[in-house]
């Protein structure tokens, strides 16, 4: 039997008069509702004519940083007069060994191929000299004819 309109509406009142949770704010009745400020609840209003006994603790914190800022200056300029405070970092600690991963055989490989490659080149540097010589100091001895003909090999 499907339930009548007045238990649907029974339902739908409880739904909307559920019990009030301060920590979870009002309920939102419709959209203009967000646009809203809440409203204060009397527990959170400061009586007027009450005096105010304590700060916001932003502003406690606030008031204390440079208290704490100089008791700490002071710490140190007495740890500088004992010899225990210097401005020299610390020694850098031995890390602990660990096994190999992909990226450490990575630069492993490209360490030794950057070698290679500038050993290739002075090689090739070397061998290119030479043959340089070898084409030069045959060329400038030859005589004008031979110099001519390899003129002529050349273009």
């Amino acid at each position: 039997m499907p339930p009548t309109p007045q238990t649907v509406q029974l339902t739908g009142q409880k739904q909307s008069q559920q019990q009030y949770d301060p920590s979870k704010g009002p309920p939102v009745q419709n959209a203009a509702s967000l646009h809203t400020p809440p409203p204060q609840l009397p527990g959170r209003l400061q009586p007027v004519n009450a005096p105010m006994t304590s700060l916001p603790a932003t502003l406690q914190l606030s008031q204390q940083q440079p208290q704490i800022e100089n008791q700490i200056h002071q710490r140190i300029a007495e740890l500088r007069k004992e010899g225990l405070w210097s401005l020299r970092r610390l020694p850098k600690l031995q890390e602990a060994p660990r096994p190999k991963s992909h990226w450490d055989y990575l630069l492993e490989e490209m360490q030794w191929m950057a070698t290679d490659f500038a050993q290739e080149r002075k090689w090739k540097m070397a061998t290119a000299k030479k043959v340089h010589e070898k084409c030069f100091l045959t060329k400038k001895n030859r005589s004008w004819y031979h110099s001519m003909w390899w003129k002529s090999c050349l273009n």
